[in-house]
């Protein structure tokens, strides 16, 4: 059916893991409250799974990552940049303190006191030879599709000409995945890189 083997797990923010291997702290029924140092610390733990793998270590990989999700898997894919095949990410944003107006206007005069930061902006512009894959609803009630026009002008700017952008018109932030066109999307992205 298909030539890869899919050997994952969503976790709640967006982060593959090989089923069985570890649970993610902070998330499910672990321990603790997720935060933006555990999440990339179990990032981590998952593509150093994945790449010390005796079965696995020779796939390709390609990190995933839908809203939080999509700043784990920015920031995974800069810190390992040169280990990892490409990049796709949908409905993220560009730094939580750029979101917070958006979601919470009140608090727009506050977001200093956000500590975590999770700056995407800054991350994606170390990508430059990275093959990204964005995916964005026109129709996201949470993250402003101007966050991911944004981040894909980052990429654009800094040189990367690998990067591809797909619009989704009625996709919302939580249902672009069932959007007519998301998987080919998705299949026209793999057969580019796959070359």
């Amino acid at each position: 059916m298909h030539d890869w083997e899919d050997v994952s797990l969503r976790s709640a923010d967006g982060v593959l893991v090989k089923e069985g291997t570890r649970k993610l702290t902070r998330y499910g029924l672990s321990e603790g409250l997720p935060d933006e140092k555990g999440m990339k610390l179990d990032a981590q733990a998952a593509f150093d799974y994945v790449t010390s793998h005796n079965q696995l270590k020779s796939s390709k990989i390609i990190v995933y990552g839908q809203s939080i999700g999509g700043a784990v898997a920015i920031h995974t894919t800069a810190k390992n940049q040169g280990k990892i095949d490409a990049l796709i990410i949908e409905n993220t944003f560009l730094s939580i303190h750029k979101l917070i107006p958006s979601v919470v206007p009140h608090l727009k005069y506050f977001t200093w006191l956000c500590h975590q930061i999770w700056n995407s902006e800054a991350e994606i512009a170390k990508l430059e030879n990275v093959p990204i894959l964005f995916l964005s609803g026109k129709k996201d009630e949470l993250i402003p599709p101007s966050h991911m026009q944004a981040l894909h002008g980052i990429v654009k700017d800094v040189g990367n000409k690998r990067a591809s952008y797909s619009e989704f018109k009625d996709g919302k932030h939580n249902d672009t995945c069932i959007q007519p066109g998301y998987f080919e999307a998705i299949a026209e992205f793999w057969r580019s890189i796959r070359k």
